[in-house]
């Protein structure tokens, strides 16, 4: 795979630092119909994310940030 752009991986990045739970994973693969498996290897940089991914992902970490009491900062696209 090709090197993604620096403001897709800034994304991720984002996104995988509010992965707490096994379960968060879960919830963006059903979310965005794809197998945890591939949840992994966006997360761990080694596919490139589909928009489905990243609605669902910006979705679980805004969730997650409620959660914890913090207000909501990815704007789902």
């Amino acid at each position: 795979m090709t090197s993604l752009p620096a403001e897709l991986e800034a994304k991720i990045d984002q996104i995988n630092s509010w992965m707490f739970r096994a379960g968060s994973q879960n919830r963006i693969a059903k979310r965005a119909g794809v197998s945890a498996a591939q949840v992994s290897m966006v997360l761990n940089k080694k596919k490139a994310p589909s928009p489905e991914f990243l609605k669902a992902a910006e979705q679980v970490v805004n969730e997650i940030r409620v959660e914890f009491g913090c207000e909501p900062m990815m704007k789902v696209s």
